[in-house]
C-alpha cells in the first residue's frame, strides 16, 4: 500500500512538472504574440505618421496659397482705399 502511494505521489509530481512546463511554454507564446502585436501596432502607427507627413507639404502649400491670396486681396483693398481717399 505504501509503495502504491509512493508511485501515485511520484506520478503526481511528474504531472505537476509537466503542467508547469506547459504553463511556461504558454506564457512564452503569449509574450511572443504580445510583442508581435506591439510591433504591428508600432509599424501601423509609423505608416500613418509617414502618410500624414507625406500629405503635410500639400496641406501647407494650400494654407500658404490661401494666405498669399488673402495678402493679395488685402493689398488690393488697401490700394483701392488709398485711391478713394
Amino acid at each position: 500500500m505504501i509503495h502504491t502511494l509512493e508511485q501515485t505521489l511520484e506520478s503526481l509530481h511528474s504531472q505537476v512538472y509537466e503542467l508547469e512546463t506547459y504553463k511556461t511554454d504558454v506564457e512564452w507564446k503569449i509574450n511572443e504574440v504580445a510583442e508581435a502585436m506591439k510591433d504591428r501596432m508600432k509599424t501601423r502607427a509609423d505608416e500613418e505618421a509617414a502618410a500624414i507627413m507625406e500629405e503635410m507639404p500639400y496641406e501647407l502649400e494650400s494654407i500658404f496659397a490661401a494666405t498669399d491670396l488673402e495678402d493679395e486681396l488685402s493689398e488690393e483693398i488697401i490700394e483701392e482705399l488709398k485711391r478713394e481717399m
